[in-house]
């Protein structure tokens, strides 16, 4: 009996790891054919969204400026622009902007979507780079990024992401995921990439912005590639974790453990919404898409593989003890009630455990507008 709900969590496992990227590889691998390159891009726009970002900005425009001397070593033809839109500021953020140069746009949206969207649409740049407040880059990442934005069938061009203050299971957590997401590769790319830095071609992502106009999305690093993959069914996002010649950032300010339950609420509720009203459209659309699609999708109810394991652990304890029910439902109680309180402490576990709630009774998220945190 116990062996059940054991099973159950791996395969689940399967599901939020290589099934689906592998299915999508194996039916639908992109396909391989010679590059045609386009002149390096003329100009680049770094777009940085900001809400009381003082310090935090100082340190990406820091970092942004030296990978910007960088390029011009090698394509000074290149001009890079930095744009920070500074929605609802009370703070000294500006100031910050001001000190590196940056062109300031100030908003009342408070709305990073709304903000991302104004920006883009003013923009006349061949590539976008929508940057978070206090991500640093490798100063190398603009000039080694180029070959890439010249082949005229990427859309979009992520690097990897890690934290300054990740622990072990951490630094473990984002290595896998970036396997994972290079592995998409095969199947013309990932459809979520994290936000932190994020290349995209300009004529792209303004179409695209269009046809999710109506809706304030809180995910836009998920939204925003699944559609660009619907779209351009023969283009490519492509996703690098090659450390070694720059393509990784890093958080430097990483959100306080105070406001980490609130994020991980806004993400879980940003994830029912783009599956609520996109996942719709991506089956009619692209089916191979919507397979790669699923693993993101799986990983919304991630809490079923430790609820399993704590279930399976529980039941085998109570079946050690036959001849006495009443010490083995007590100690299977026991091990069930601890076990729940340590997954309890994991970040996004209660986010989870609310999605699952949504999946099962059917209830659906009606809040359209997220504010700034």
């Amino acid at each position: 009996m116990w062996l059940i709900p054991a099973i159950l969590a791996l395969v689940f496992i399967s599901f939020l790891i290589s099934f689906f990227p592998f299915v999508a590889a194996l039916l639908f691998p992109a396909r391989k054919k010679s590059p045609l390159l386009e002149p390096a891009p003329r100009n680049i726009d770094v777009i940085v969204p900001c809400h009381n970002e003082e310090g935090r900005l100082r340190t990406t425009l820091e970092s942004v400026s030296h990978a910007a001397d960088e390029l011009h070593i090698y394509y000074p033809e290149v001009e890079v622009r930095i744009r920070c839109g500074l929605d609802a500021c009370s703070d000294a953020t500006w100031l910050d902007a001001h000190q590196f140069g940056a062109e300031i746009v100030t908003f009342k949206h408070r709305s990073k979507w709304k903000v991302i969207n104004d920006l883009v649409s003013t923009s006349d740049s061949d590539w976008l780079i929508l940057v978070d407040a206090g991500v640093t880059w490798d100063k190398r990442i603009l000039r080694n990024s180029i070959p890439f934005l010249a082949v005229n069938d990427v859309v979009s061009f992520s690097p990897s992401y890690t934290t300054a203050r990740s622990g072990l299971l951490g630094r473990l957590h984002w290595a896998l995921e970036a396997f994972i997401k290079s592995y998409e590769n095969r199947s013309g790319g990932p459809i979520s990439v994290h936000g932190a830095t994020v290349f995209y071609r300009s004529s792209s992502l303004k179409l695209v912005l269009r046809i999710l106009a109506g809706r304030t999305w809180i995910n836009d690093d998920v939204v925003i590639p699944l559609m660009m993959r619907c779209v351009f069914p023969g283009k490519r996002i492509i996703y690098s974790r090659n450390s070694a010649i720059g393509f990784t950032v890093c958080d430097r300010a990483p959100r306080a453990p105070s406001s980490e339950k609130i994020a991980r609420e806004r993400v879980a509720r940003g994830n029912i919404q783009w599956i609520r009203f996109l996942v719709p459209i991506v089956i009619e659309w692209n089916i191979p898409v919507f397979i790669v699609s699923m693993r993101r999708i799986a990983r919304l109810y991630w809490a079923i593989v430790p609820i399993a394991i704590a279930f399976s652990t529980s039941v085998a304890i109570f079946e050690y003890f036959p001849s006495n029910v009443l010490i083995g439902f007590a100690l299977a109680s026991f091990s069930m009630c601890l076990q729940l309180f340590t997954f309890y402490k994991i970040p996004g576990f209660m986010a989870s455990i609310r999605s699952l709630f949504h999946l099962i009774t059917g209830k659906r998220e009606q809040k359209e507008n997220v504010l700034w945190q």
